[in-house]
């Protein structure tokens, strides 16, 4: 230690490291050294100052020794030292990319009086990776020659790894040089690094669901907002519904027209214009409504104008009106798509948005399509001034015109956005879906606080410190510039807005922008990209099935002979000479359709009538698809499957009886069929294979797919699965209604059912998080789709790194994209694998610019029977049947056994521990019992159950005497009470985390399926029949399910509907009282 003093010292050990201490070894020796640094002034020349140096042994407190030093100040002198140096560099602190190298240039001054050769070296670096080198970068160096007077230079290189480092790390070395001719000149610098770790954005798909909500387009939905002051506002909705707001209340208006109202637009509230469906345009005079001959029946969504007398609307497949001297006209864009907004500076300076990210410009003459750099639905455009409009859209798309050029701006957040509108440049307003509101102050956007609602908002305007917006549900908001209220609007006594519950049935489209939904009662909805409009069609009989050719060309079928088609005006009746009901369409072509029906039932269109077809069956048939009008299908009840080959329809057998209620298909070589009981069975072009879907009593209705190859299948209670890398996944959704149809688009998927159901499914993309494998039978790999959404992919070379090669080696991870899409296979490296390891995804630029995303895989085999090898014990949950109804208490087994086959004698076990996951949503953990297995554990040890954390159950176990010694046939351990707190067709509950005496023993989770219904004969009816089924099961008759038309062996657990695990009386009670609609055990009551 150092004695207080004026000057400055530090003491360094031989190294050249500042330090306070120093070990030595026994015997040797070792130095230091005391450095003091003398100021230039303040301490005059001779000035002396003594120091003592103090040495304590800190192994003997005893020994202390202390020496003193002197320094006196001389002046300066020019003589040089015989040897001395200097060290630097021009940037001792650098940030290098992740994979790159980075060099400091380093020089080295020999101020001595003679030639030296410095040696170099680098102390501290563990992170970064270090090299010392020439200064052309040839060769690795450990010292460097200088002469006297002159300067040299030499590199030190840094390389940041590609794996393992994270944005921000950094490392600090110490480069140490000393003079080879005076060992005691050492000196040294600092080096810093940082590294800069640039990620992929890395994003993986998934379909989020969301329901559409047709009755609500059936309510009034307040679709547009007009006003010339705070006292003067008109807003316009579904049925013909105009609203006023005289500054104090909202008064309703009829408009005279029952049509949806879509826009309105004027320059005084005595000359309004209002825009609606079916080319329906309305003039207000302040007194009174009048509709005008628009010359259209094209949907018309926007009105713009540079005068009364001068205004524009646009609206359906390239529609556009225009107004001039009391005369309408259709003007020519040369364009199909549909048109959502428009505004202008004048009528030679007119700008409209639309689909697919359409511009146009229009200059009194004509259109001209403006470059844009998105292709998202463009809904609404509005500007101050001809160098600054803006328009907004789909995902949450904001663009900007300067005059020259669109410019997408960056989304404040990627949801729909339906309206923009301003005062000035500096005071703009954007409405959208879930109550979103942003405003524009002229350097920014910001989001208004909306506690008021979250109901889509689809217009807003706004005058100095004030707007209003209004949406679905009626939803009319005022803002005063500080926040949000509710506006009141007077009870719609308009009877259209008077609706129930609709059972759709079928559902077609040739875009995301036409769509139309069939169901009971002639109801036929049809979707336009902005929402659903309600259409008559021909009769009121329940329609079954919908398909069309274009939106100008759509066919429905229906019960009692019902096909009615549309032709882009109305629905009329078509005569198929024929009253059976009839269940499914499709064709080829206009002159080239089929329908299939009740027995046997089929009828062919050749574009002039309707001609009856034989087919070699009886039976009802549901579905018909082909692949060309020569090769075409039917299936039906019964197993039954026919195929027209262009002259004549034959049978074909699958060997099933199943009820077949869909076909479909990507060719002529891959066609699905869909049936009761979780029947789906595949074509390859040679033979019918039934698939594994893990469903086993729930019907799958309909089957189709997309031109993505996506393919979904839907079914009975809110059933929704999909087709993915050759496995079936179910969509984990909260339904519950029963589904009717889909229709997949892009990567869209549109379900209907019952209770008015129509449910939209989006593909959406997430940051990739923990990926888990599944591994099946006969197929040992899994694919991960990505995208990469920061980097275009054609600039990268995209690899994969796997930390963990034992389990899934760098050759065994293969990586293909198309654009920024790809899919990374992994096949483990060998089978029976549970393990996890890190992939790092890396791409390299043409620069040698590294961007990296990190993320995990678990691997975990043990689907596959050869994976439970016999030697060793099993720790499985025992399957079982539980009732589905909210409330039904569900009792979980978990056993501790050795395989039958397996005679050794095995180790007890005395210390052991694993958790039980299971779904909260699904289940509600309620308690547990102990089993024989537990009781050494609990009388000798330790037992413990933990369930404070929701939705595992972790159990631990040890014994301080003899434990628990297994055995063949196997003892329970636990029993977990759960109750059922949402219904679904099968609840999951899986083993994890074993640790312990059993840490190596396969595990088997658990699936607890819900019991039958009482249908156990197959004919979708509970009826006496089948309880009399049951207590024959029970009277230990052969079993026989014996109606008219089959004969289906019962199973024990078909029959056992109350899950007590046999079949007695009980059952057939149970299901006799489900028949007379009494209280019964198979719904909970």
């Amino acid at each position: 230690m150092l004695s207080d003093a004026s000057l400055d010292y530090t003491i360094f050990d031989k190294d050249g490291m500042a330090s306070n201490s120093i070990s030595m070894i026994s015997e040797t020796t070792n130095q230091f050294y005391v450095q003091v640094a003398v100021p230039e002034t303040g301490f005059p020349i001779n000035s002396s100052e003594s120091l003592n140096v103090t040495i304590a042994s800190q192994g003997n407190n005893a020994h202390v020794h202390s020496i003193t030093v002197t320094t006196t100040a001389s002046a300066s002198t020019t003589e040089k030292d015989t040897y001395d140096f200097e060290i630097s560099t021009l940037n001792p602190t650098a940030y290098v990319n992740c994979g790159n190298k980075y060099a400091f240039v380093v020089q080295i001054d020999n101020i001595g009086r003679n030639d030296d050769t410095y040696l170099l070296s680098i102390n501290n670096g563990s992170i970064f990776d270090y090299l010392i080198r020439d200064i052309n970068d040839v060769q690795d160096i450990t010292e460097i020659s200088v002469q006297s007077d002159q300067t040299a230079s030499f590199l030190v290189k840094v390389l940041i790894p590609i794996v393992g480092i994270n944005n921000g790390d950094h490392e600090t070395i110490w480069l140490r040089s000393v003079s080879l001719n005076k060992s005691s000149m050492l000196k040294g610098m600092d080096i810093s690094t940082i590294a800069k770790v640039t990620e992929l954005e890395v994003t993986t798909p998934s379909y989020e669901l969301y329901e559409y909500d047709p009755q609500d387009n059936l309510q009034p939905e307040i679709n547009d907002v007009w006003g010339f002051s705070q006292d003067d506002i008109f807003a316009v909705a579904d049925h013909g519904i105009v609203y006023h707001y005289d500054g104090t209340q909202w008064t309703e208006m009829q408009s005279t027209v029952l049509d949806d109202l879509n826009s309105v637009w004027g320059l005084a509230s005595n000359n309004l214009y209002i825009a609606g469906n079916n080319g329906v345009v309305v003039n207000y005079d302040g007194t009174t409504f009048t509709k005008m001959s628009s010359g259209v029946s094209k949907d018309l969504y926007a009105a713009w104008g540079s005068s009364a007398n001068n205004f524009y609307m646009v609206g359906k497949s390239g529609t556009i009106i225009s107004y001039h001297s009391n005369l309408w006209s259709r003007l020519t864009p040369n364009t199909r798509d549909n048109l959502y907004g428009i505004w202008g500076i004048s009528d030679n300076n007119v700008y409209i948005v639309g689909a697919k990210g359409l511009i146009l410009h229009y200059d009194g003459n004509s259109f001209t399509s403006m470059d844009n750099p998105d292709n998202s639905d463009l809904y609404s455009i509005w500007g101050s001034s001809e160098d600054n409009i803006y328009a907004v859209g789909d995902r949450g798309t904001i663009l900007h015109y300067d005059g020259s050029v669109w410019i997408k701006a960056d989304a404040p957040i990627r949801l729909i956005l339906n309206d923009i509108y301003g005062n000035s440049a500096n005071d703009i307003f954007i409405a959208g879906i879930a109550g979103i509101v942003y405003h524009y102050d002229g350097t920014s956007w910001n989001l208004l606080q909306n506690n008021m609602t979250q109901n889509n908002l689809y217009s807003i305007w706004s005058t100095s410190g004030y707007a209003v917006t209004v949406g679905q549900e009626k939803t009319m908001l005022a803002y005063d510039g500080t926040s949000f209220t509710n506006m009141t609007l007077p009870t719609t006594t308009n009877s259209a807005s008077e609706v129930t519950n609709v059972y759709y049935s079928a559902i077609w489209g040739d875009s995301l922008n036409n769509i139309v939904v069939v169901g009971e009662n002639g109801t036929a909805m049809h979707y336009t990209g902005v929402k659903w409009n309600k259409k008559k069609t021909c009769n009121h009989n329940n329609l079954s099935d919908v398909w069309g050719t274009s939106e100008h060309n759509i066919y429905a079928t229906g019960e009692h002979g019902t096909i009615c088609h549309y032709d882009d005006n109305s629905w009329n009746i078509m005569h198929g000479n024929t009253q059976e009901n009839l269940n499914s369409i499709y064709g080829f072509a206009p002159d080239d359709i089929f329908i299939v029906g009740d027995n046997a039932t089929i009828i062919h269109y050749n574009g002039s009538g309707w001609t009856s077809m034989n087919c070699g069956t009886v039976k009802n048939l549901q579905s018909v698809w082909g692949s060309a009008p020569d090769n075409v299908y039917a299936v039906g009840d019964y197993g039954t499957l026919i195929k027209y080959d262009g002259t004549s329809w034959k049978v074909e057998e699958l060997g099933i009886y199943d009820f077949l209620y869909s076909i479909w298909g990507f060719d002529a070589n891959d066609i699905y069929i869909s049936g009761a009981s979780g029947l789906i069975m595949h074509y390859d072009g040679t033979n019918w294979t039934q698939m594994r879907t893990g469903i086993t009593k729930l019907t799958i209705v309909n089957i189709k797919g997309s031109a993505n190859h996506d393919l979904f299948a839907i079914g009975e209670g809110g059933l929704i699965l999909q087709y993915k890398n050759n496995l079936w996944r179910k969509f984990t959704t909260y339904l519950t209604t029963d589904l009717n149809d889909c229709w997949a688009f892009e990567d869209n998927f549109i379900v209907v059912g019952t209770m008015d159901s129509i449910y939209h499914a989006r593909v959406a993309y997430s940051p990739i998080v923990d990926q888990k494998m599944t591994i099946v039978d006969e197929r040992l790999y899994d694919n991960i789709e990505f995208r990469i959404d920061n980097v275009d992919i054609a600039t990268l070379s995209i690899e994969a790194e796997s930390t963990n090669t034992d389990l899934l080696s760098n050759d065994n991870i293969t990586i293909s994209c198309t654009s920024n899409n790809c899919v990374m296979r992994l096949t483990p490296n060998a089978v029976c694998q549970q393990d996890e390891t890190i992939v790092t995804l890396v791409g390299t630029d043409a620069s040698g610019e590294y961007k990296t995303k990190t993320f995990t895989v678990i691997v975990n085999d043990r689907t596959s029977g050869s994976c439970v090898a016999p030697e060793v014990g099993v720790f499985r949950i025992d399957d079982g049947p539980v009732h589905n109804y909210v409330g039904a208490s569900v009792h979980v087994p978990v056993l501790i056994k050795i395989p039958q086959n397996d005679s050794n004698t095995y180790d007890p076990i005395t210390d052991f521990g694993f958790d039980i996951f299971y779904s909260p949503q699904d289940l509600y953990y309620i308690d547990y019992e102990t089993a024989d297995a537990a009781i050494s554990f609990e009388n000798n040890g330790v037992f413990t159950v933990d369930s404070s954390i929701n939705g595992i159950i972790q159990i631990q176990a040890s014994s301080t005497g003899q434990g628990y010694a297994p055995t063949k046939a196997g003892v329970y351990l636990i029993y977990l009470k759960f109750q059922v707190n949402m219904q679904a067709d099968q609840y999951d509950i899986s083993i994890r985390n074993i640790s312990g005496d059993i840490i190596d023993w396969p595990f088997e989770n658990g699936v607890f399926t819900a019991g039958y219904n009482g249908d156990i004969n197959g004919d979708n009816m509970v009826t006496p029949m089948d309880a009399l089924c049951a207590f024959e099961k029970f009277m230990s008759y052969d079993g026989a399910c014996l109606n008219t038309t089959c004969n289906i062996p019962c199973s024990e657990v078909q029959c056992d509907v109350n899950a007590d695990g046999k079949c007695t009386p009980a059952d057939a009670f149970c299901i006799m009282s489900k028949y007379m609609k009494e209280a019964n055990c198979i719904d909970g009551k």
